[in-house]
């Protein structure tokens, strides 16, 4: 019976170990694929920011070489690039913070439901043990009393045995 008890334990231990390693390849997994889709924007926005630099620089550039003798437009059309520029860096900024505050929510939402679950399995790992020493306790209770009555029978028999015996050696 023991040594059932100890084969439910090794293999809830073992069960648990395969749930723990699985648990912590999926976070691994959540978190890899967190990291790259937040490489993947991040390029994306920093090859979209090159370009609009590039084109706008190439459009400040013509402007520039076009109108040499008009200095009010000039300076018109360079205070409305920069404003632009501005904006756009702007917006630009407030999308990357939007898209960083909500891959953390996401990545932080994950760490809790993963604590959340090693918790569980914890806590299910402790009541098998718990559950598995009391079961172990009561046995040893049960088997200690069926030796007591085994004893005292025995002794009972003994004395009974040596009183029956003592009658006919007189």
């Amino acid at each position: 019976m023991l040594e059932a008890k100890k084969s439910e334990v090794k293999s809830l231990e073992s069960k648990f170990l395969v749930r723990l390693d699985s648990e912590t390849a999926a976070k691994r997994d959540a978190e890899r694929r967190l990291v790259a889709e937040t490489e993947d924007r991040f390029g994306a926005l920093r090859s979209e920011l090159g370009r609009e630099a590039a084109s706008r620089e190439e459009s400040f550039d013509g402007l520039k070489a076009a109108l040499e003798n008009d200095v009010p437009k000039i300076q018109e059309a360079v205070k409305n690039l920069a404003t632009d520029k501005e904006e756009f860096n702007q917006e630009v900024a407030k999308k990357v913070a939007s898209d960083l505050q909500r891959l953390g929510a996401a990545v932080s939402d994950e760490k809790k439901v993963s604590s959340e679950a090693e918790e569980a399995l914890l806590d299910m790992v402790k009541e098998t043990v718990s559950r598995t020493k009391s079961e172990i306790e009561a046995e040893k209770k049960e088997r200690e009393a069926s030796e007591d009555t085994l004893l005292a029978l025995l002794e009972e028999t003994c004395a009974k045995l040596q009183i029956s015996s003592a009658p006919s050696a007189a």
